[in-house]
C-alpha cells in the first residue's frame, strides 16, 4: 500500500473498446495493489461487471461495490466537448469548496491548440488538472492555467508484448500485413490509411490491411466529408459499411479484413499477425492506445510525428515518423478554424514508409525491438504509481 495516499475515489468508464474505458480499467486494476481504490461507474456498467465471468472484470466489480469516501482524493475523467466531469452533482471540484474533502484531480484529453474561454473556465475550476501528454499540458499552461500536470495513459504489458511463439494463420502466409486501429474519423487519419494503402497495393498486391475502425457515433465521422483523399459515406453499420467504404476506394476484397469490436486479447492477436502498424494521425491529445499496443508487441510502426505522439515515437529509433506535416483545419463534424490547426501527413510519404518496411524486414525488426523496450515506461503499474506520486505532491 502507498503510505502517502491511503486511498482514492475513481470516477470513470470501464470497457475494452475505447480509450477512456481502456484507461479506466488500466488505472483501476493497477492502483488496487498500491492503495484502497473506490471505483464509481454507471449503474449499467456495474451490472455488466457483476455478471461478467472475466476475472479482471470481477475485480473491478469488487472495487465498484465499495462506497466512495469524501476524505479520499478523487480522480475524475472529463470531456472537453461537453465540459463535464464524470462525478456526482454534489461532489466538490475544489477542496476549498467543502472542507474535509480530498483533492479532486481531473484527467482530460483534448486535440486543439486553441481553447475557448468557457473551456478554460471549466478546466480552471478543479483542484488539479492532468492531461494525457506534455503537448496538451503545454497548451493548457500557454492559455494561463496554472494547476496542470501530465499523466500518461498506459499499456498492458502482460498482454501486449512480443510473442515469438505466435503462429500466423495460413491465410496470412506470404502476405505483408498492415495493422491500423482507431475510430473512423478525420482526426485519426482513416482516410489517409485508405488512400495510402490503395496506392501501395498497386505495386504490392500481396499486401493485406487489418483495420479496426469501429465508431458507433456517426456524427463524429463527418469530418471525413472534408477529405480530398477518399470518397466518403458514413459508416453506420459496422463492419459492413466499412467494407463497402474500402471497396469504393479501390481496395479489393482480397486486400483487407475489417476487425469487428473485439476484446483487447483479440486485438493483440491481430497485431501479432501483422508486419507493421500504420497511424497517420492528424492530432492526438494523448499517446494513442492502438499505437502503444502495437509498439509494445514489438512491431514497427509508421506514425505522424506530431502532438502527443512525439512523446512516444522516436523516428528511426523505435518508429518511422511521418515528418511532412501539412497544416489543416480541425474537423470533427465540420471545419473549426477557430480551433487552430492539425497536421496532416503526406500520402506519398506514407506509401514510401510502407515500401521501406516491405523491402527491409531487418529495419522493421530493429525498430520493433526498440519500441517494445521503450514501452516499459508506459506499463500500467508505472502509470498508476505516477498518479499516486502526483496526488502526494499536490494534496
Amino acid at each position: 500500500m502507498n503510505q502517502a495516499v491511503k486511498g482514492i475515489n475513481f470516477f470513470t468508464s470501464v470497457n475494452q473498446f475505447f480509450g477512456a474505458g481502456v484507461a479506466g480499467k488500466g488505472f483501476a486494476l493497477n492502483l488496487e495493489p498500491l492503495t484502497d481504490v473506490r471505483l464509481e461507474v454507471s449503474p449499467a456498467a456495474l451490472s455488466e461487471l457483476e455478471t461478467s465471468e472475466d476475472a479482471e472484470r470481477r475485480r473491478l466489480y469488487e472495487l465498484a461495490r465499495k462506497p466512495v469516501l469524501p476524505q479520499y482524493p478523487s480522480l475524475v475523467r472529463g470531456g472537453l466537448m461537453n465540459r463535464r466531469w464524470i462525478y456526482p452533482d454534489d461532489w466538490p471540484l475544489r477542496t476549498s469548496d467543502k472542507p474535509g474533502h480530498g483533492l479532486t484531480v481531473g484527467h482530460i484529453f483534448f486535440e486543439f491548440d486553441q481553447l475557448l474561454p468557457e473551456e478554460l473556465a471549466w478546466m480552471d475550476g478543479i483542484d488539479l488538472l492532468t492531461t494525457g501528454s506534455q503537448w496538451t499540458t503545454d497548451i493548457a499552461q500557454a492559455h494561463g492555467l496554472k494547476r496542470v500536470a501530465t499523466l500518461y495513459q498506459g499499456v498492458d504489458r502482460n498482454l501486449f508484448k512480443p510473442n515469438p511463439f505466435w503462429e500466423r494463420p495460413a491465410r496470412f502466409d506470404d502476405r505483408f500485413v498492415v495493422f491500423s486501429g482507431g475510430k473512423i474519423e478525420h482526426r485519426k487519419g482513416t482516410d489517409l490509411v485508405i488512400a495510402a494503402f490503395a496506392r501501395f497495393i498497386e505495386t504490392h498486391p500481396d499486401a493485406l490491411l487489418l483495420i479496426n475502425a469501429y465508431n458507433p457515433w456517426p456524427i463524429s465521422q463527418m469530418g471525413l466529408a472534408e477529405s480530398p483523399h477518399i470518397h466518403f459515406d458514413p459508416v453506420a453499420d459496422y463492419p459492413a459499411d466499412m467494407k463497402d467504404l474500402l471497396l469504393q476506394n479501390q481496395i479489393p476484397r482480397e486486400n483487407f479484413l475489417v476487425i469487428p469490436p473485439v476484446s483487447r486479447a483479440e486485438i493483440a492477436g491481430s497485431i501479432w499477425n501483422s508486419d507493421c502498424g500504420l497511424f497517420p494521425i492528424r492530432c492526438e491529445g494523448g499517446t494513442n492506445h492502438f499505437l502503444m499496443e502495437t509498439m509494445a508487441c514489438g512491431k514497427p510502426v509508421i506514425a505522424t510525428h506530431t502532438s502527443g505522439l512525439t512523446e512516444i515515437i522516436r523516428p528511426e529509433h523505435n518508429a518511422i515518423g511521418l515528418e511532412a506535416r501539412h497544416p489543416v483545419t480541425p474537423a470533427f463534424q465540420v471545419p473549426e478554424p477557430e480551433r487552430g490547426i492539425w497536421h496532416e501527413p503526406d500520402v506519398d510519404e506514407i506509401v514510401a514508409a510502407l515500401e521501406r518496411l516491405y523491402t527491409d524486414r531487418e529495419l522493421g525488426k530493429k525498430l520493433g525491438t526498440q519500441a517494445a523496450a521503450d514501452l516499459d515506461f508506459f506499463s500500467w503499474p508505472n502509470r498508476a504509481q505516477a498518479l499516486l506520486n502526483l496526488i502526494a505532491e499536490h494534496q
